[in-house]
Formats: structure tokens, C-alpha cells, sequence
């Protein structure tokens, strides 16, 4: 079982803190969306109201729609490119108030909130259903995907007995027979 920060342990009990989703991918370069709205974690920004609707029954598999304006994604989409490209999924914690970021401190620059992350979710991206006004994307867990390069192996039943031998089993005698 997983252990949850203290700063999601108390989002989840409503105490001043507030719950966004995460999510990055690769689409038509890198892209990073927030469920909450525009969000800085870790240097990295997270555009808000982009995303809806992420939906998950057991994080092995999950879904979410991305705003498509104007059809600026359609022909990507169409194009296929998209497809088995990376996706995280981050369950963030988010604590307003005045903080104090590291090196900047001195210049007396403060953050406007602290952000917790716990991955929920990595994988690829799998299907497309629907383009437009909103694309929706499918998502399948990464892990346990792997093929390898071996589709068969080397062969390992190299024993067999010549036509014509005899095999004793549960009391019985079988001659081998060629076809």
C-alpha cells in the first residue's frame, strides 16, 4: 500500500489545500497539462483548461480529453505520430500561500503556492477516438509492454527418438512411426 505525502493527506481532508491532476506527454513536441490550472512544478509550467475528463478504474488504463481549438491537432492526430508516445499521470497537492523558492529568496521573491507529486500513472498513449472540438486519448500502462526481440527461440526439443524406437509408457509399448 502506498503512503500519501502529509500535504495530500491533508488535501484529501479539505485543509486549505487544493487537488490537481498532471499530466505530460509528447504530442507535437512536449506538452504539459494541469487539471487545476497554470501550475510551475519543478521549473516545468502545466498549461490549465486544456484537460477534462481523466478518468482511471485501476490506473492500468486510463483517459483524458485535450482541447483542440480550430483544429489545430487534427492532422497531427490523423497523422498517427502520436501514437506510443509517453504519458504521466501526477496526483499534485496544492498549498497557497507565500513561499520562499530556493535562490530566490535573496531578491525577496516568493511562490504563490508549494506543490506535492505522486506518479499515478505511466504509460503510452494507445488510441484516438474523437477529434474535435476535444481529442480524446486513451492511455495503456507501460509497464509489462515490453516485446522482446525474440519472437521464437532457439530450438530446445532437439531429443526426440528415430522412427522406428520403441517407448515404454504406463505399462504400455508405443513405436515410433514416422509420417
Amino acid at each position: 500500500m502506498r503512503a500519501l505525502p502529509p500535504l495530500l493527506e491533508s488535501a484529501l481532508r479539505n485543509e486549505g489545500v487544493e487537488v490537481a491532476h498532471l499530466i505530460s506527454t509528447t504530442l507535437d513536441g512536449p506538452v504539459r497539462f494541469s487539471t487545476l490550472g497554470d501550475i510551475s512544478v519543478g521549473g516545468e509550467m502545466y498549461k490549465g483548461g486544456m484537460v477534462r475528463d481523466l478518468t482511471s478504474q485501476d490506473w492500468s488504463t486510463c483517459s483524458f480529453r485535450v482541447a483542440n481549438p480550430r483544429g489545430v491537432l487534427t492532422p497531427f492526430i490523423l497523422s498517427g505520430a502520436w501514437r506510443d508516445q509517453p504519458v504521466q499521470v501526477h496526483l499534485a497537492s496544492i498549498q497557497r500561500g507565500d513561499y520562499a523558492v530556493p535562490g530566490y529568496a535573496v531578491d525577496g521573491y516568493f511562490a504563490q503556492y508549494s506543490v506535492t507529486t505522486m506518479l499515478l500513472f505511466e504509460g503510452v498513449l494507445s488510441a484516438a477516438p474523437s477529434a474535435t472540438p476535444w481529442v480524446t486519448f486513451q492511455c495503456v500502462r507501460s509497464a509489462g509492454l515490453f516485446v522482446p526481440a525474440w519472437r521464437v527461440g532457439k530450438p530446445v526439443f532437439n531429443h526426440l527418438p528415430v522412427p522406428g524406437s520403441t517407448i515404454t509408457w504406463q505399462g504400455q509399448t508405443i513405436t515410433i512411426e514416422s509420417r
